[in-house]
């Protein structure tokens, strides 16, 4: 296991903190997150933490189980620690969900499916932040 990982802002404002606290059966580790003073502790995390250009936003990979016949099971989770409200994209089941890049307001998303014999196939969307109404209370 790597163990904790320290992710910082691009303005050096806030901070993103990864403690490592297991790994799945021929998996990758999973980590608890915290963000500035907001502790994620009740909930497993993957290892990508992605800041948005001007700091606003980070943008991490929620695990829904670490059941290895079930998973993977995630979804990609947006935080503003700026105003404490976060937004929830659809699960991504048997699959990983990653952040890939911003461009501006718009955030590029990957995951990978896994299909029927094991077959893998990349998915890229785009998601326009400024349409996001649906932010909800840490």
């Amino acid at each position: 296991m790597d163990g904790n990982r320290r992710i910082v802002s691009p303005n050096g404002k806030h901070t993103a903190f990864l403690t490592c606290c297991g790994e799945i059966r021929f998996g990758p580790e999973y980590f608890h997150l915290a963000v500035d003073e907001r502790d994620f502790r009740e909930r497993v995390f993957g290892h990508l933490v992605l800041w948005s250009p001007d700091s606003q936003i980070a943008c991490v990979q929620e695990w829904h189980t670490l059941d290895y016949v079930r998973g993977p099971v995630t979804s990609l989770l947006l935080i503003r620690p700026g105003d404490g409200t976060f937004f929830r994209f659809p699960q991504v089941k048997k699959g990983f969900a990653s952040p890939d890049h911003f461009v501006n307001s718009t955030l590029v998303l990957r995951h990978f499916d896994r299909h029927v014999g094991g077959v893998q196939a990349r998915v890229d969307l785009e998601t326009d932040l400024a349409g996001i109404r649906e932010w909800e209370p840490l």
